[in-house]
């Protein structure tokens, strides 16, 4: 079982990686490279939630 320190530390982690997931399809956007911001958007959807992915998409 893993401490209370170590969720602590991988939830901010994932905090942070999520964050800086919406701040790369931004910035792409901004810079007007679509595709791109696609492409992250749907990384980030495979990456950070395949369980909800697979729930709603795929009946699981």
């Amino acid at each position: 079982m893993k401490s209370k320190f170590a969720q602590m530390v991988f939830r901010i982690l994932g905090y942070i990686a999520k964050s800086g997931w919406i701040v790369v399809i931004i910035f792409e956007l901004i810079d007007g490279k679509y595709f791109s911001a696609i492409g992250w958007f749907c990384f980030g959807l495979i990456f950070f939630f395949p369980q909800w992915l697979y729930k709603n998409f795929f009946g699981g």
